[in-house]
């Protein structure tokens, strides 16, 4: 079992991308632990970068993280990676790191302007590894414009996701994916295997997630009593912020 499953009643309200001081993050994971814990945030996985040649102790990571559970037993605190795909389909992630994260994102970054090496990566990695999402999935058409999946490519890619039981994310920093991409995993997922991904490198943009779900959450109140699941907020949200993502 994926840990994403093990924790599958916080989908929506925990907070599954987070970058810290380790890299490119703002605050420590003890500052993060503490703000969950003040906003009853219930989960928080910290994904940080990482390459096969680390600059920082991943062991160190590991260890903040248990002293944070230890202040804050109310927060499940998850050690995590955010791996970049390298071309032909391996991970920039030594094998150790990758065996002790808890939740294991993959991520195009400088990655070539080919679609062929770029489809068949994505197969590799899916197929290899045991990654729980794609990250900011579609990033790789923001900057090369010229491209783009075909019907068949990008059905073949969520096909494969969805066998491999692997999250797409819904990434607030970047507004991935585009709509139609969401609706077309929605459709093969049966309305599941969704994630919301802040992306947060600071705590102004965990409090700003937290406000978004919030407000859902009151409006939810008002119009059901149902459980609330991604799609009912997913709805709400292309509804609610329609120039956060994109056709």
């Amino acid at each position: 079992m994926k840990i994403w499953q093990q924790y599958k009643d916080y989908l929506f309200s925990g907070e599954w991308h987070i970058h810290t001081s380790f890299t490119d993050g703002k605050n420590t994971i003890l500052e993060y632990a503490e703000a969950a814990d003040e906003l009853k945030i219930p989960l928080l996985a910290f994904t940080e970068h990482v390459r096969k040649n680390l600059d920082y102790s991943y062991d160190d990571f590991i260890k903040e993280i248990n002293d944070a559970q230890k202040k804050f037993p109310s927060v499940i605190l998850l050690s995590g990676i955010e791996a970049k795909v390298l071309p032909h389909g391996a991970l920039d992630c030594s094998a150790n790191v990758f065996q002790m994260a808890d939740y294991k994102l993959f991520a195009f970054h400088s990655f070539p302007e080919n679609l062929e090496i770029y489809v068949s990566s994505i197969e590799k990695i899916i197929k290899h590894y045991s990654v729980d999402t794609w990250a900011h999935p579609g990033l790789f058409f923001k900057k090369y414009k010229n491209l783009k999946l075909s019907d068949e490519q990008l059905g073949h890619i969520f096909e494969l996701m969805n066998n491999y039981n692997i999250l797409l994310e819904i990434n607030f920093r970047y507004n991935l994916p585009s709509i139609n991409w969401i609706r077309r995993y929605l459709k093969i997922s049966n309305n599941s295997n969704i994630i919301f991904g802040t992306d947060a490198h600071n705590i102004d943009d965990l409090q700003r997630a937290w406000k978004i779900k919030e407000e859902f959450k009151t409006y939810h109140k008002k119009i059901s009593s149902d459980k609330i699941n991604i799609t009912s907020f997913l709805n709400w949200f292309i509804e609610k912020y329609p120039g956060d993502l994109k056709e």
